[in-house]
């Protein structure tokens, strides 16, 4: 048999070794300098100070877990680190986006909870509602509302876009009937004698027009307007505006539902709609940031990455509204951020206007109710929100333990009263 006189045999007769092929050299070089990658991310991970907030992703990050045997035990530190490293690693933004643009491009149809839906649009995935959750929220409201008979009370919960315009959702996706877990919530609702306004029925008769964001997960000032109109009369007053004068302030808004799918094809507009009319006179305080402000809206949001922060500025513990009107009435809402292009709407209606958001309230809401000479509160969340949430019933238990406690002090001294006035 001839002898292989080949380049790679001929280096082995000189060498005893053999001469690496190019495919082997270029593994050694892919190898080394993923190597010299790793190395280079770990120490700029090291270096780089961690980070509170993701504006792309529109959430807290997970923090530096705090060492504890019990908590090593419990495995509660192990799953708190593995977050933190997640949410802390470098460039995470730019990677959370690569990832999730590949699976847009192979097929997929969903991406972090978001759905790829038609015309481009991004539809959030209905929560599961967290039946204790649910339930604690429920008898809560129930207890608050028998706390304060003679306040007129009302209570809107607002579907998602994926319940609501169903028809957009990608072919067999496995989306929970939202509509389902409302019209429960609402009998709840309605037996504990709230006034149930129904602005999903509203939403889906709306259905196609522009009536929730294509790249986040509120609905438009469009959709707002629809469902005020068809709240009139639960709120108990008329629409005498006539029209409104639409306003587009932004083109170019890419929401929450874009930072958690890394889809950034296409971009929303952002709309503010005023009287035509004459405006009623207001102003805004926002005790947290002890600012005042003659607008609901705030301009300088529109240059930041969550735009829709342009109505009242973002989520607050607090906002007051305080207008000219004369009514005799003021109205308290317990909102999650929904409520924000929704306010608007009710300005011409009230002499004054308070906004909590549970999730940020530590204060008394019973105090509010007695200085703020409450006589309407509204409860307007998202479904999505309301699924989950944790925070109303302690906001509303606190304030009728609050009432309780002064009811019982108060017939403490009468019967103290009685009492002295008989043996006298």
């Amino acid at each position: 048999m001839a002898e292989n006189n080949s380049p790679e045999n001929r280096a082995v007769k000189r060498t005893g070794r053999r001469k690496p092929n190019l495919r082997n050299r270029l593994a050694g070089k892919i190898t080394k300098i993923t190597a010299i990658i790793v190395i280079l991310l770990i120490l700029l991970n090291l270096v780089t100070p961690d980070r509170t907030f993701s504006s792309n992703e529109n959430r807290n990050l997970e923090q530096r877990p705090h060492f504890t045997a019990a908590s090593v035990i419990s495995g509660e530190f192990t799953q708190s680190l593995t977050s933190y490293l997640n949410d802390q690693f470098v460039l995470r933004d730019t990677w959370v986006s690569m990832n999730h643009a590949l699976k847009a491009a192979s097929g997929q149809k969903e991406s972090g909870d978001v759905y790829f839906g038609k015309h481009g649009t991004l539809l959030a995935r209905p929560e599961k509602p967290d039946e204790t959750a649910v339930s604690e929220s429920e008898n809560a409201m129930k207890a608050f509302k028998n706390a304060y008979p003679g306040v007129s009370m009302d209570v809107m919960i607002v579907p998602c876009a994926a319940a609501a315009e169903s028809e957009l959702l990608p072919a067999y996706a496995p989306v929970r009937d939202q509509y389902d877990d409302i019209l429960t919530e609402e009998e709840q609702f309605a037996s504990c004698g709230y006034s149930v306004i129904k602005a999903g029925d509203t939403l889906r008769e709306h259905s196609g027009e522009y009536i929730y964001y294509k790249t986040d997960h509120h609905w438009t000032t469009l959709g707002a307007w629809y469902a005020f109109r068809s709240s009139e009369e639960a709120l108990g007053i008329t629409d005498d505006s006539g029209s409104y004068t639409d306003h587009v302030v932004s083109t170019d808004f890419a929401g929450t539902l874009a930072s958690q799918s890394g889809s950034y094809g296409h971009r929303d507009e952002i709309h503010v709609f005023e009287p035509a009319g004459t405006a009623p006179e207001y102003y805004v305080y926002i005790p947290d940031l002890k600012q005042t402000t003659t607008s609901v809206y705030d301009s300088s949001k529109l240059e930041e990455k969550d735009q829709y922060q342009v109505f009242l500025g973002g989520n607050h513990p607090l906002v007051e509204i305080h207008t000219a009107n004369r009514t005799d009435r003021n109205l308290l809402i317990f909102k999650d951020s929904y409520a924000n292009s929704f306010v608007p709407f009710l300005l011409s209606y009230f002499d004054n206007i308070y906004m909590i958001d549970p999730r940020y309230y530590y204060d008394n809401a019973a105090s509010l109710m007695s200085t703020g000479g409450i006589t309407d509160v509204l409860f307007l969340y998202s479904q999505n929100t309301f699924a989950k949430d944790k925070s109303l019933k302690d906001v509303l238990n606190d304030a009728v333990s609050d009432v309780s406690e002064n009811k019982s002090q108060t017939e403490s001294v009468g019967g103290n009263v009685s009492g002295n006035a008989s043996g006298s």
